[in-house]
């Protein structure tokens, strides 16, 4: 009896586990989506010393166009299905971003629109940090630190 409560045990065991690799897209996905947290580290450290300098209205204005964007971009992120507490992923980020009804959606995507999905937020917040360098070149040229 105990061999057959083992044996069955065993199986049990071994059919929770997966042996499957993801996806190579939602994979991809991923790296695309830690890439996006990256870039939006960088935009946020951006963000804050422009903030912390004295501003013209137009360059000012520039900046909370830039910082509404972001805020709606955070909004709009999402994480890759099947990797929400991937190992690796960086927890130090605000996850706040789509997890209930987004991510049951997500999951009903095929993994390249995923992938796409990902690609077009990493693509959104590069140009958000590439706007905030703009912006802080633009401020240096007209008040340089003395």
């Amino acid at each position: 009896m105990i061999r057959y409560l083992f044996g069955i045990s065993l199986l049990i065991l071994m059919s929770c586990q997966t042996s499957e690799e993801p996806d190579p897209q939602l994979k991809r996905a991923f790296e695309v989506h830690e890439m996006a947290l990256e870039v939006q580290d960088s935009l946020q450290i951006e963000l804050q010393a422009l903030a912390n300098r004295p501003l013209p209205p137009e360059q000012q204005q520039a900046l909370v166009d830039i910082q509404d964007t972001h805020a709606q971009w955070k909004e709009l992120l999402v994480e890759v299905p099947g990797f929400e507490h991937a190992e690796g992923h960086d927890h130090d980020h605000d996850h706040s971003h789509g997890h209930d009804a987004t991510t049951e959606v997500l999951q009903s995507l095929p993994p390249e629109e995923i992938l796409k999905i990902q690609e077009a937020l990493l693509q959104e917040v590069q140009r958000l940090l590439d706007e905030a360098h703009r912006l802080s070149r633009i401020t240096e040229e007209k008040h340089p630190n003395p």
